[in-house]
């Protein structure tokens, strides 16, 4: 979500917000599994857990 909003001051010609959130329902997920090999040529299956829920914003002002 973004939006621009123009300001009309001396030095100041628009802000812009944004507002990101990945995970909104914070399900537990698996965005990456692969296979590796251990020291002794064993093979294992390994995954990596997708993050919690995050939010983030940001404000960017053009001069």
């Amino acid at each position: 979500m973004e939006d621009t909003i123009p300001i009309h001051a001396d030095h100041v010609t628009s802000v812009k917000l944004a507002l990101n959130i990945d995970n909104l329902l914070n399900r537990q997920y698996f965005p990456k599994g692969f296979s590796n090999t251990d020291y002794y040529g064993n093979t294992y299956l390994s995954v990596l857990e997708g993050m919690p829920r995050f939010v983030f914003g940001s404000v960017m002002v053009k001069f």
